[in-house]
């Protein structure tokens, strides 16, 4: 249960990255808030991959017209 703790996940959506270097609680609660506004596609998951969608966004790797901007620790 320790990395539930540990600043290792991130959250993604349909529109990109949504969160990064967060722990579980913190990714939870933005899931839940993310659903009360209707957001979809939503996904708790490593930091590393939330860190590779918003970078590959970045570069316009991403064929989705919509960029997000992930949140800073």
């Amino acid at each position: 249960m320790g990395e539930m703790r540990e600043r290792v996940w991130g959250v993604i959506s349909e529109r990109g990255c949504e969160a990064a270097g967060v722990d579980y609680a913190e990714a939870a609660r933005l899931v839940r808030e993310l659903r009360e506004a209707r957001i979809s596609g939503l996904c708790i998951v490593t930091d590393v991959v939330a860190r590779q969608l918003a970078s590959a966004q970045t570069r316009g790797d991403e064929p989705s017209q919509t960029k997000a901007t992930p949140i800073a620790r």
